[in-house]
């Protein structure tokens, strides 16, 4: 995956590679360092089915305070929308394609410029550059840590 994300402070072009357990978090355009953790729900989403993944989808925004607001095309594709006090959420195909947030005051935004499905990829794209030296980052168990959403919120 590959996001750009923009803000008032800064541009980040970042690139993900995820493998089974691990992902290496990177920017292309730096590669003398990156990010490498282990995120034990990277094999759990390799073997969920669609409807398990979207389940999983719907509870995890839920638990930020989101819920379901209804369906929005973007990019051409119907996207279940998300929305919370945090902002805004598309989701198509278990696929987040736009996000808007403020959180703690931090406002950011990230959008998919374009989908292509059953198109080829080439193989570059998933191959870690040898030259960057990936710096260990806690492994993530976000997801057994999120707090409830309120319950007084949903009445």
């Amino acid at each position: 995956m590959k996001s750009e994300i923009k803000s008032d402070y800064k541009n980040d072009n970042t690139g993900v590679i995820s493998l089974i357990e691990e992902q290496f978090i990177f920017d292309p355009a730096k590669t003398d360092e990156g990010i490498k953790m282990k995120n034990s729900l990277l094999k759990g989403f390799f073997e969920m089915q669609q409807k398990d993944y979207d389940e999983f989808v719907k509870e995890f925004y839920s638990r930020m305070g989101y819920k379901i607001a209804g369906k929005e095309k973007y990019l051409g594709k119907d996207s279940i929308v998300y929305k919370g006090e945090l902002g805004k959420v598309l989701i198509w195909d278990g696929i987040m394609l736009y996000m808007e947030s403020d959180f703690g005051g931090i406002k950011s935004k990230q959008e998919a410029t374009s989908v292509k499905v059953n198109v080829p990829v080439d193989a570059k794209y998933f191959q870690i550059q040898k030259n960057i030296k990936f710096k260990e980052a806690p492994e993530m168990e976000y997801i057994d840590k999120l707090p409830e959403a309120d319950k007084d919120s949903e009445k």
